[in-house]
């Protein structure tokens, strides 16, 4: 289950936190809102830069540096939490037992 999402400088957001309550969450928004931004956020942060669209550079807010653009996500898996924070230079998953960092 998500349980919140974090963007700094991915796409139009340059500061965006979202908390999901509970069971399902549905995204509403007028056109451009940045719906489909977050989707692409929760797959950058799952998958890294393959699973996005663009480069890197043309995901990051415009006239910010590459290495501004961040995601972080929490979700729960099973009953253990997980902290995903990814970037230009790599990833970082934390659980509650241990903490891995992968390059991306």
């Amino acid at each position: 289950m998500l349980n919140r999402i974090k963007l700094t400088n991915f796409q139009r957001h340059r500061a965006l936190e979202v908390t999901f309550n509970a069971g399902i969450s549905a995204l509403r928004g007028s056109n451009e809102a940045g719906k489909s931004t977050l989707i692409r956020a929760i797959c950058y942060a799952l998958f890294g830069a393959k699973a996005l669209p663009m480069s890197l550079a043309e995901t990051v807010t415009w006239g910010e540096a590459e290495s501004t653009l961040k995601v972080e996500l929490e979700l729960s898996v099973e009953g253990t939490a997980y902290t995903i924070k990814r970037g230009k230079s790599g990833a970082e998953v934390r659980s509650e037992e241990h903490t891995s960092e992968l390059q991306s």
